[in-house]
């Protein structure tokens, strides 16, 4: 049915781990707008939509059940690009504050958070560039609802550069000797003897 929808325009991204090959669409949706089609095969599974980036939909894992508590709280899902597979072990923090949660096996995190004014959540994992949103304003009644979508951070290969000694090959170069014997002085042209010697 999630591929019958993506062939009428909507973008959805989903992964394995989170719709499971033994989900199946028991009675056939009441609704004909694609949204709400969508909504009504995903509850009886506890699956959600959630508005992606670059206009995806992205089907994660639905909340199950709301308390008193939750009810001033930042509450999402952390998935990795570009499957939207759930991310576990991920660090959600307020930044400023020392408020902080990690997402489940699913990807799942609720952030409690008793203040109105608006927060900038930070996410980290290894592995991962870490992401920040800014101006999260929550509101009075149901948690605010956020997913986030980890990069794979870069692997930066070192760089060796190899270049060879500069040895100095130069030496001082002995001068070779040269010995005279007196018939090899009187042998050499000079000024006192006949012209053409000169």
């Amino acid at each position: 049915m999630l591929l019958e929808l993506r062939s009428s325009g909507l973008k959805i991204v989903f992964t394995s781990n989170v719709v499971r090959q033994t989900m199946v669409v028991e009675t056939e949706p009441v609704a004909t707008e694609p949204w709400r089609i969508l909504d009504e095969i995903l509850t009886p599974h506890g699956l959600e939509a959630r508005n992606g980036p670059g206009g995806t939909i992205v089907i994660v894992p639905g909340a199950s059940g709301e308390s008193e508590q939750d009810l001033h709280s930042v509450r999402g899902f952390i998935g990795s690009k570009p499957d939207a597979a759930p991310v576990a072990g991920a660090v959600i923090r307020v930044v400023g504050l020392t408020t902080e949660v990690v997402s489940d096996e699913n990807g799942r995190f609720t952030l409690p958070h008793s203040g109105d004014e608006p927060l900038t959540l930070e996410v980290r994992l290894k592995g991962f560039v870490v992401e920040r949103f800014s101006e999260i304003v929550l509101s009075p009644g149901p948690p605010t609802e956020v997913t986030v979508l980890l990069d794979p951070a870069p692997i930066l290969e070192e760089e060796v550069v190899v270049t060879p000694s500069r040895v100095s090959l130069l030496r001082d170069t002995p001068l070779a000797r040269l010995n005279l014997n007196r018939q090899e002085i009187l042998s050499l042209p000079h000024l006192g003897g006949d012209l053409f010697r000169a």
